[in-house]
């Protein structure tokens, strides 16, 4: 499939302005992100990652590890731990061991709930995604595949990535 030698330079161009500073994953991504790398065929028997398919998580990861680090808040990671213990028994376990892992090495940024409540973006968005919103304020780019939250984003300047941008590029 030919690429878009825009829609190219583009996402090259926002990888290098925030390389270093970090991506913002939301919720949807990370817990593809985090189910892939504990088992990438699982991907599309868990309810919450069904949709992906594995060479489209080798996407994800590839594009993920452009980056310094990974941000995230705890309103996140809350939300892909939930989703995550639906997995069958053993898999949960395995999973929680790999996420402790992981978590150790995110720069995890805080936003306290009560202050998030009253902006805009919680009416249209709910609390996790007014967080992402929130924190993104700080010059970040954030990863995600909700077109909500990526065009609420882009409405008030934030550098965003749709992932489904990302499923025809050949990241290398």
């Amino acid at each position: 499939m030919a690429v878009d030698r825009q829609l190219d330079e583009h996402l090259q161009g926002l990888v290098e302005k925030h390389a270093r500073r970090g991506v913002l994953v939301d919720s949807s991504l990370l817990i593809v992100l985090l189910i892939g790398r504990h088992n990438r065929l699982a991907l599309t028997r868990f309810p919450h990652t069904k949709r992906y398919q594995p060479d489209e998580f080798d996407i994800l990861d590839r594009f993920v590890r452009l980056f310094d680090r990974i941000i995230t808040t705890p309103h996140v990671l809350t939300e892909v731990s939930n989703l995550a213990g639906r997995l069958q028994a053993e898999a949960v376990c395995r999973f929680r061991r790999l996420f402790a892992q992981e978590v150790e090495l995110y720069d995890e940024r805080q936003c306290e709930a009560r202050q998030l409540v009253r902006g805009d973006q919680f009416v249209r968005l709910g609390l996790t995604d007014a967080a992402i919103a929130s924190i993104a304020r700080d010059r970040l780019l954030v990863l995600t595949d909700d077109l909500a939250l990526g065009g609420a984003l882009q409405k008030v300047g934030i550098d965003v990535v749709n992932f489904t941008h990302l499923r025809p590029l050949a990241w290398g």
